[in-house]
């Protein structure tokens, strides 16, 4: 339970808080103007029997911790450096005329915004 400069939820010694207490300091907190402009997704499920004690938007589908991915970008650029992928293009056979007698391989580095334009680009650049 939250506690401290700011909080809605406040635990006092000695004082036991309800669900139903709980569940009213929750909307007392997400029904804050501050809040307006926010999607919040909350489902508080209890440890003992597995019942749901609180949720909201519980099945909504949100962009997944966008401010996190910032933070990791962030200090993996500060930790590696300039990173580049490399996708490998190689070939056992041989171009002949323009034509490429054999197969092309194409050996993808891990970029994951890689696309078939990109193939269709490396392939018109060897052509």
């Amino acid at each position: 339970m939250a506690s401290g400069k700011g909080s809605a939820l406040k635990s006092n010694a000695g004082e036991k808080t309800t669900l139903s207490t709980l569940r009213e300091e929750i909307h007392k907190i997400l029904d804050d103007p501050q809040f307006a402009s926010t999607l919040t997704g909350i489902e508080i499920v209890s440890l003992k029997d597995g019942k749901t004690v609180f949720s909201q938007n519980p099945g909504k589908l949100f962009h997944p911790a966008s401010n996190m991915k910032i933070l990791t970008t962030s200090a993996a650029m500060a930790e590696l450096g300039t990173f580049k992928y490399h996708t490998i293009l190689s070939t056992n056979g041989r171009i002949a005329d323009s034509t490429l007698h054999g197969s092309l391989f194409v050996k993808g580095g891990g970029d994951g915004i890689f696309s078939m334009e990109n193939i269709d680009s490396l392939s018109a650049s060897i052509a």
